[in-house]
């Protein structure tokens, strides 16, 4: 669970939108047995490589 919320963190922060990477933390923090499912919705607006790592 830590893990993958930590790459989360680390991916948003790249992609560097703070609005998004507040919204998304704070989804992740509220829905913690649907943060995958949030992940992979937020995938399809950032990119592949996101989802390519959570996955992995």
């Amino acid at each position: 669970m830590f893990n993958r919320v930590k790459i989360y963190f680390l991916i948003v922060i790249n992609v560097s939108n703070f609005k998004s990477w507040i919204w998304k933390l704070v989804r992740i923090g509220t829905v913690a047995k649907h943060d995958l499912i949030a992940m992979v919705s937020g995938a399809k607006k950032l990119n592949r490589t996101f989802l390519v790592m959570v996955t992995l």
